[in-house]
């Protein structure tokens, strides 16, 4: 829960930062200063329309699994449900990859005279825990996109690229899960 309270503080520091960057241009240039303000409210816009999207993803993903959904303030909730006895974990990641993000940056400067390609290393994934009481001693892939460690199994689903949301269905995404909490329990047969 602490990862989240963290997380808010985050977002809404960033969110203020731009506020004062938009003021700030304003205040040295007009134009480019509603230019700007102008381009910050359509993304925000954008943004905001994923994240209802999102959220109505998740609310009936928290729905079908009869699980919880804990709010995230500017980022997208998690769902937390107890299904067949094991604790699920579903979040949407929001991250950065420097090294894409370098490239990115390094390419579009030489090529376009541009600082667009800084883009390039934002990273938006699904991620689904499920807890088990293997006795896995080192961690190991299971398949592309599930790993098992310790504690969990990771299943990494195919996801929108710009929403982090998976491109199955809430229906299909809790038959996978289902299918891994079998999995996780032929893992606790074989290991313990």
């Amino acid at each position: 829960m602490l990862e989240i309270k963290v997380g808010n503080y985050i977002g809404y520091a960033g969110l203020f930062l731009t506020v004062i960057a938009v003021a700030l241009l304003l205040s040295i240039n007009l134009l480019l200063g509603v230019v700007m303000a102008g381009f910050v409210v359509l993304v925000l816009v954008w943004y905001l329309r994923n994240k209802q999207k999102g959220e109505i993803y998740l609310r009936k993903l928290a729905e079908k699994l009869n699980g919880r959904l804990e709010r995230a303030g500017l980022g997208y909730s998690r769902v937390s449900a107890l299904r067949k006895g094991r604790l699920i974990r579903i979040s949407v990641i929001s991250g950065y990859n420097s090294a894409y993000g370098l490239a990115g940056l390094g390419i579009s400067w030489l090529l376009l005279d541009s600082v667009i390609g800084v883009l390039a290393g934002i990273e938006n994934f699904t991620c689904v825990e499920i807890e088990h009481k293997a006795k896995v001693d080192k961690p190991f892939m299971i398949n592309e996109r599930v790993f098992a460690d310790k504690r969990t199994i990771v299943y990494l689903p195919d996801s929108h690229s710009t929403t982090g949301l998976p491109k199955c269905s809430v229906k299909s995404l809790i038959k996978n899960i289902d299918g891994l909490i079998e999995k996780a329990d032929q893992l606790e047969n074989e290991m313990l």
